[in-house]
């Protein structure tokens, strides 16, 4: 323990005075000669006994109130320490008490059906106050007291700390500059709350203190400020990026900076590192909303190993969040497919969620905005939310899209405290359509495929050949070439269907009839890129498809759509061919059988890819003979036109070209290969632009510090600026989340008793005057004193009450002391006695 004025402590002296007073001023009853006194002189030892035990717990009291006057004056404190009662502490404490007391009046009850004269009955109570009371503060020290100071002891592992405040101070402050720092409140931001704190805390450090200004955007390395108005003025260049690493590893950083730094100076003055007097006061401050998002959970240990081998650096926590956040937020936008022909169309839906607040009807925005042209307005849809659960909002199909690239974003109508997540972007990339050959032995092969693949005849630009137009077709001019129930083909076509996948094509094979020859499928030029090579053919009757990869882009569509069920459970196939699977393919669908036989293969080759169907996709054979009911228009024909869209798009290769990103990742754009570099301009949010270049021959390009939100646009620049395409960045979903860490996450990450929060400057002052000078009792001391002078005044008080609450016994009239005590009262006092004489003695009687 220390004292903050220990030259006052000599104040304890004067609780001897009224030890002093009482010796003094004790009263001495005055002897008289009245007859009448052999009552009186009956009960003097009990009433000298109760007397004397008063007169204890009066002058235990009075010096106890003079004492803690002293100490609190004093200012004590003692080193860092959880001193709060838990739980256990506070039922004992209960338990002993309620003991004590039902000890108490269950004695006086009993005392006071026994019917024992009111004297007797007086001395026993006042006995019974006295072990009581002592017997319930003996076993306090014994139950409570003990348990609780070894507890302490136990927190305590180092002496008192004796730095000082005024000295020289090392502090790094880590901000957490996530979006969710942007929360409002009274006109102000959380990070503008936490600005405003260090800002204070740091004008109030000592003269030659070193600062450095740290946030979680980046990973720059951690340098102290040469002034601290230099850091006042790196403190107001704060900004919230959308960007942002885990607060434990900036955290662990900071850490490792200020060890780095402690060598350092030792060395220059002088010492040795690890041996050395230090210089400052070392001290980290995380200014943060404690929101779960910034921090990595679980797996901390690496951190608090850090943490409790630097025990000699401060680490102190800035509390700015909103304890209770209300918000509205667009968490996702999901597009039916990011790459369109001129004549597509698109779906689009948008999750909003609230968070707080009651529930409340809330209107959202889409707009469209094209080249050149004005924002277009395409609806404004209302939702009911309830807090807690997000909903998908649908708008109205997206067509008749024109330019290279159409922008658009989707926004809340009205504000609310966190305005970031109130707007989200997106880009649709406009292209030609995909040209798709499908070839067939004859047309009713294909009739009911054609059908399904673009049933409006916007989505693909499709030509159709019968199987002796083949060998003639320029494969080149075509991205998609389906083959349908093919039965052979000559090695020369085997060979250009290789040339053509190696090159980047797209290739389909179905294989639903029993003219398909097997051994022709084995041959070595189509060995080489087919992704399995067909062996017999099987009956298999009332068989099911199961989907094994249903986030494949094949499927992908069909599971948002929720499609897929669908497709398992109300497709039946009767017939399809076993196959061998060639090495590098892979399993998208099976067959219910018992060797769950391949129903949808794959196989990457050069720049293209293969996929075989190992049944059939029509009903050419005839309902006599049907495969399966895959094609058939009056069951579930709808979702198989999903396949047949998703399946072409992805051998297309439209389904890998992203436009739609999240702050932080790799945006990667594809071209044509060119002979020659290209370069562009890439005008970002808020009218920034950047150069790119593509390199000769290159196919894509990188761009990887697409760190602000909003929409970005790509111009080519020789010989005329030309905007040929364009993408969107939008934050995390996850940044939305608010949930904030509690104080079990907390020491999960930090460590128990290794760090304390505040809420304000005040707090935060306090904080560190505990850390380095050991947490004041001052508020401990005053409780004290405050309900030991109540209860001094409370036996001072009732000192010489006469005590009437006492039942008498019953009047037995006939007893002579009884009768000479009535004698006695009725009788006026001897003329020697004076006034003050009867006073007393009648109050040294009672």
């Amino acid at each position: 323990m220390s004292l903050l004025n220990p030259l006052l402590i000599s104040g304890l002296l004067l609780a001897g005075l009224p030890i002093l007073l009482h010796l003094m001023l004790r009263q001495k009853p005055k002897k008289l000669v009245f007859p009448a006194l052999q009552l009186i002189l009956a009960r003097k030892q009990q009433n000298l006994k109760r007397m004397r035990l008063r007169h204890l717990w009066l002058l235990i009291l009075r010096v106890l109130v003079i004492a803690l006057i002293v100490f609190a004056v004093a200012r004590p404190s003692l080193p860092a320490a959880d001193y709060s009662f838990n739980t256990r502490e506070w039922i004992t404490l209960m338990l002993v008490v309620a003991v004590g007391i039902a000890t108490y009046f269950t004695l006086l009850k009993r005392w006071q059906s026994q019917q024992l004269p009111r004297h007797e009955l007086a001395t026993r109570r006042s006995y019974a106050r006295g072990w009581t009371t002592g017997g319930t503060l003996i076993l306090l020290l014994l139950v409570l007291v003990w348990p609780y100071q070894r507890r302490i002891a136990a927190e305590i592992k180092a002496p008192p700390p004796s730095a000082q405040l005024d000295l020289p101070v090392a502090a790094i402050f880590l901000f957490d500059t996530s979006l969710s720092m942007s929360y409002q409140q009274e006109g102000k931001t959380r990070l503008d709350v936490a600005r405003d704190i260090a800002s204070a805390h740091i004008s109030d450090l000592a003269s030659g203190s070193r600062v450095s200004i740290v946030d979680n955007s980046n990973d720059n390395p951690i340098v102290f400020q040469p002034t601290l108005s230099a850091a006042q003025t790196r403190l107001q260049s704060l900004t919230t990026s959308a960007i942002s690493l885990p607060m434990n590893d900036r955290l662990r950083t900071a850490l490792l900076a200020q060890e780095e730094d402690r060598e350092r100076t030792i060395r220059e003055s002088g010492g040795t590192a690890g041996g050395g007097r230090e210089r400052f006061l070392r001290r980290i401050y995380i200014l943060t909303d404690l929101s779960k998002e910034a921090w990595r959970l679980g797996n901390s240990q690496l951190l608090k190993g850090e943490l409790e081998r630097l025990a000699e650096v401060g680490l102190f926590l800035v509390d700015v969040g909103e304890e209770s956040p209300a918000n509205i937020s667009v968490r996702e936008l999901r597009l039916s497919r990011e790459q369109v022909s001129t004549q597509g169309t698109v779906h689009l839906a948008a999750l909003v969620e609230s968070v707080g607040g009651a529930p409340r009807e809330v209107g959202l925005e889409l707009n469209l905005i094209a080249e050149g042209q004005p924002a277009i307005n395409k609806g404004r849809p209302t939702v009911n939310l309830q807090p807690g659960t997000p909903q998908w909002v649908s708008f109205p199909l997206l067509s008749d899209l024109n330019g290279p690239t159409v922008q658009g974003s989707v926004r809340v109508l009205g504000s609310d405290p966190l305005e970031f997540d109130n707007q989200r972007h997106f880009s649709i990339q406009i292209s030609r359509r995909p040209a798709v050959l499908v070839v067939s032995p004859s047309l009713s092969d294909a009739d009911e495929w054609l059908a399904m693949l673009d049933p409006e005849g916007r989505k693909f630009a499709v030509t159709y050949k019968k199987l002796t137009e083949f060998g003639a077709e320029d494969l080149e001019q075509y991205d998609v070439v389906h083959l349908i129930n093919i039965p052979s083909l000559l090695d020369a076509d085997w060979q250009r269907l290789g040339g053509y996948v190696e090159a980047g094509g797209g290739l389909a094979l179905f294989l639903g009839s029993e003219r398909v020859v097997p051994s022709n499928y084995q041959r070595g030029q189509a060995a080489l890129f087919l992704p399995a090579l067909p062996t017999v053919h099987r009956y298999r009757k009332n068989q099911r498809l199961n989907i094994d990869q249903p986030e494949h882009p094949v499927f992908r569509k069909l599971n948002e759509d929720r499609a897929i069920p669908i497709l398992e459970n109300d497709i039946w196939i009767d017939r399809f061919f076993k196959v061998d699977l060639a090495e590098g393919a892979g399993v998208l669908a099976t067959f219910t059988d018992r060797e769950r036989s391949p129903a949808v293969v794959e196989r990457l080759t050069g720049k293209g890819r293969t996929v075989m169907m190992t049944t059939a996709v029509d009903a050419a054979q005839g309902m006599n003979s049907r495969w399966n009911n895959f094609a058939s228009p009056t069951d579930v024909g709808w979702p198989v036109i999903g396949f047949a869209e998703s399946l072409t798009l992805y051998l297309a290769r439209a389904t890998e070209n992203r436009f739609n990103y999240e702050a932080g990742e790799d945006v990667l754009l594809t071209f044509p290969p060119a002979s020659t570099a290209r370069s562009f301009q890439l005008r970002r949010p808020e009218f920034r632009q950047s150069r790119e270049s593509l390199l000769e021959g290159r196919s894509y390009l990188v761009v990887g510090d697409a760190r602000d939100v909003g929409q970005y646009q790509l111009t080519e620049l020789p010989p005329t600026p030309t905007v040929i395409g364009g993408f969107s960045v939008n934050a995390r979903g996850r940044e939305s989340d608010l949930t904030r860490l509690g104080e079990p996450e907390l020491v999960e990450l930090l460590g128990e008793q290794r760090f304390q929060v505040a809420r304000s400057i005040g707090e935060l002052t306090s904080n560190v005057v505990i850390s380095h000078l050991g947490r004041e009792v001052f508020p401990i001391v005053l409780a004290l004193l405050v309900v030991v002078f109540l209860g001094e005044h409370l036996v001072a008080n009732r000192f010489y009450e006469v005590d009437q609450s006492l039942p008498l016994p019953p009047a037995r009239l006939s007893d002579t002391a009884n009768e000479d005590q009535a004698r006695v009262s009725r009788e006026p006092p001897p003329p020697e006695a004076t006034a003050n004489d009867t006073s007393s003695l009648v109050s040294n009687a009672t």
